[in-house]
């Protein structure tokens, strides 16, 4: 009997079809119990894009399936939702993302191992799951997860993006906060000083130069000369680097100390009152947010002051958008 039905599975040419399928001689019952190619254990793989294997395929092409994977409709595995395949209880290898220990985070902070361990990126540290999440001493937000550069964690709305260096640089009509994240313009001294300014007057010609201003009461002040590449735009100062600024003892005043390169006329003049303070959109320049005067010493002629959104210029404060029509 047996090697009767042996013969007929060799005559029809049948590769791992069941003794009952050879009863009933039906060859199409037969190919639809290939489920995976022996010695090919990965076809047993549900997912094909996992790395590892998830299970056994047997000599008669169905699956037996891993620790933690689970036999599906195909006959194929996928994960159980219980313990990883491997020695290991934190992460699935070949699928970075269940080291994350935030699910909501679009970024990979760590690698998951063989052996079912996670190795942190940088930037990102060992949580007590196992895991990998934000490092709280290192940087202002957290890549992969915008609203990290909410200062307010309370608002729906995205005011920020976070930059792979772990800082943030806020979206038209928000403002950088002292904390280094973003949310509704400032509208008091010194609190609405951090950020990107445009600094100049207007005459036959304009003149006018960026200034960006990090920290809340004192901090890093970065300059770049040339505002636009039109004719009739002039730079205000003629040097570009970086230099420090900080509040003064008399009220809304500041002080600006300029890299050592500036030498422009009225430079040396390093005290600035603002005064006459407007918040909203303006239409010129195109994009400013902010406008307020800067006094400076009696008989100098005033400058103006108008507040771009962070993005007005790129991270290096290399460049910046144009603001001249």
């Amino acid at each position: 009997m047996k090697l009767g039905l042996f013969i007929r599975l060799l005559a029809l040419g049948c590769v791992g079809c069941t003794v009952e399928s050879i009863r009933a001689g039906s060859d199409s019952s037969a190919t639809s119990s290939i489920v995976c190619s022996p010695g090919a254990d990965h076809t047993c793989n549900e997912d094909p894009t996992v790395s590892i294997i998830t299970g056994i395929c047997n000599p008669d092409s169905t699956c037996t399936c891993n620790p933690g994977w689970d036999k599906t409709a195909s006959g194929r595995c996928a994960p159980s939702g219980g313990p990883p395949p491997t020695t290991g209880t934190t992460c699935t290898p070949g699928m970075d993302q269940t080291c994350n220990d935030d699910l909501a985070m679009s970024a990979l902070a760590g690698t998951c191992n063989p052996d079912g361990t996670c190795n942190c990126n940088p930037a990102y540290v060992k949580r007590s799951s196992g895991k990998c999440g934000a490092n709280p001493s290192s940087g202002t937000c957290t890549p992969g997860m915008d609203q990290t550069c909410n200062d307010d964690p309370m608002m729906s709305s995205l005011a920020g993006a976070c930059g792979a260096d772990r800082t943030c640089t806020c979206n038209p009509s928000y403002a950088k906060k002292s904390s280094g994240k973003c949310g509704a313009p400032a509208t008091t001294f010194p609190e609405y000083l951090a950020g990107t300014w445009l600094i100049g007057w207007s005459g036959g010609l304009d003149h006018y130069s960026w200034v960006r201003l990090e920290g809340f009461d004192h901090g890093r002040a970065d300059f770049l000369s040339k505002a636009s590449t039109r004719p009739a735009v002039t730079p205000f100062f003629n040097c570009d680097g970086q230099g420090t600024w900080e509040i003064t003892a008399k009220a809304n005043t500041i002080f600006l100390h300029f890299p050592s390169s500036c030498t422009s006329p009225g430079v040396n003049i390093t005290a600035y009152t603002l005064s006459n303070l407007e918040f909203g959109p303006s239409t010129f320049p195109l994009g400013a947010i902010m406008s307020a005067t800067l006094e400076t010493a009696p008989g100098e002629q005033s400058l103006a002051a108008l507040k771009f959104p962070d993005s007005q210029c790129d991270a290096a404060f290399a460049s910046c958008v144009d603001p001249f029509p």
